[in-house]
């Protein structure tokens, strides 16, 4: 089986990656590890892969080609405020793609039936990655997250990934044309999958309340009293209320038996001051996760990001996935 040399590999993942206005980073094959430091380089907001770094990467990367080491390629979605979801079986697949609509890039395994799906977060929105075990059979990767770009060699050694996309339709707009993820989808296959149960005897209170407040109040149930200091344990746990959609005044009410509950308990008054606080700060209205400071203008964001592909690059791309055996 051919597969994809360093170079060409780490070509076609940084042509992906200037498409969609997103970072790329070398990782791994087999453990999927980062073999960089990348905690700058994967938020909205974050700062791009400058020249030298994309040549010492680059180098890198031949340099393991030449010890007989492959490497592979992760995008970092949440660094274009785009989201990938990495999903497990064929059934899966078709269910998302009739939930949040066809997106034009889909990236699939050699593995039959995984497939990684790109959509865009909703404007303003900073989302995180959402772990497998709490969706059923797919994860959410955004900020924080890496996914596999195309031309990758599989951990298996068995192919390599690849994008249904041509590589003359990965132009300077594509994160543009990809549809914009429905939360409210993710959020209702996530809350389906919480045990309420473990958290002890349901209040009758339940059946009047939002499935907001309900998954805000199990969350409360189980979160720890020792956040750092007295006032930023209520001010972390306000936020995520917050989050979560929880109404401020039953947020203050939560709280505040939370509160009563721990060890160093401030008082109701201190306690409601600081929820109200907290809930003053948001850039969102609750029920939206908070926003990195400076993530509201996209297009600013993204636009030194972006930058022109060379008709040339498109060439060489597509002679080179012609040359590849299919994984199949």
């Amino acid at each position: 089986m051919t597969l994809p040399t360093a170079h060409q590999s780490y070509s076609m993942a940084r042509h992906l990656a200037r498409a969609l206005g997103v970072n790329v980073i070398p990782c791994e094959v087999t453990t999927r590890k980062p073999l960089v430091q990348w905690a700058r380089w994967h938020s909205p907001g974050s700062p791009r892969i400058t020249e030298a770094e994309h040549a010492y990467h680059a180098s890198l990367a031949a340099e393991r080609e030449r010890r007989g080491v492959p490497t592979s390629w992760a995008l970092l979605p949440g660094s274009g405020r785009l989201v990938g979801l990495d999903v497990d079986d064929a059934a899966q697949v078709e269910r998302l793609l009739e939930i949040h609509g066809e997106t034009p890039l889909m990236v699939r395994s050699p593995t039959a039936g995984r497939a990684h799906l790109w959509y865009r977060s909703p404007f303003g929105v900073d989302l995180g990655c959402v772990s497998q075990e709490a969706l059923p059979g797919y994860a959410v990767k955004a900020r924080g997250g890496m996914i596999h770009a195309p031309g990758s060699i599989h951990r298996g050694g068995r192919g390599w990934y690849r994008a249904s996309l041509p590589v003359s339709e990965w132009t300077a707009d594509l994160g543009d044309r990809l549809p914009v993820l429905d939360l409210a989808a993710v959020d209702a296959d996530r809350v389906g999958r919480l045990d309420f149960d473990a958290f002890g005897n349901v209040p009758e209170s339940w059946a009047d309340e939002t499935e907001a407040d309900r998954r805000g109040r199990a969350w409360l149930a189980q979160a720890e009293h020792v956040m750092g200091g007295r006032e930023g344990k209520t001010f972390h746990a306000a936020m995520t209320l917050g989050d979560f959609g929880v109404r401020v005044e039953l947020a203050e009410r939560l709280i505040v038996a939370w509160d009563a509950a721990g060890p160093n308990p401030r008082g109701a008054v201190d306690t409601c001051e600081t929820v109200r606080r907290a809930y003053a700060s948001r850039r969102l209205p609750p029920g939206c996760r908070r926003t990195v400071a400076g993530d509201l203008d996209a297009d600013a964001l993204l636009a030194d990001l972006r930058g022109p592909i060379s008709p040339e690059a498109v060439a060489a791309l597509e002679s080179a996935c012609a040359a590849w055996s299919s994984p199949d």
